[in-house]
């Protein structure tokens, strides 16, 4: 199979799953990764939050309740540790 055959069947798959055949307008729209994206269902709530720990555990840092550490607070430490890591 040539690329060019694998490319357009992949995107005509693809263009299949996005825009079922026979669906109506509102119900495409209601497809887009933005919408997916804002929906925040479970599985990727959970990725989000083993980033999070992943992220933390590599910086070093250990709050006990890391949804309560302010923003401003955690930005901070970025700083401080992008500073600390650029003076090597």
């Amino acid at each position: 199979m040539s690329w060019k055959t694998w490319s357009s069947d992949g995107t005509a798959r693809r263009r299949a799953r996005l825009d079922p055949p026979g669906a109506a307008a509102a119900e495409i729209k209601t497809r887009a990764l933005t919408n997916r994206y804002n929906a925040r269902p479970a599985w990727l709530a959970n990725l989000h939050a083993a980033l999070d720990r992943a992220v933390r555990a590599v910086c070093g840092w250990d709050d006990p309740e890391p949804t309560a550490v302010v923003e401003d607070a955690v930005l901070g430490r970025r700083l401080a540790l992008n500073r600390e890591r650029n003076r090597t």
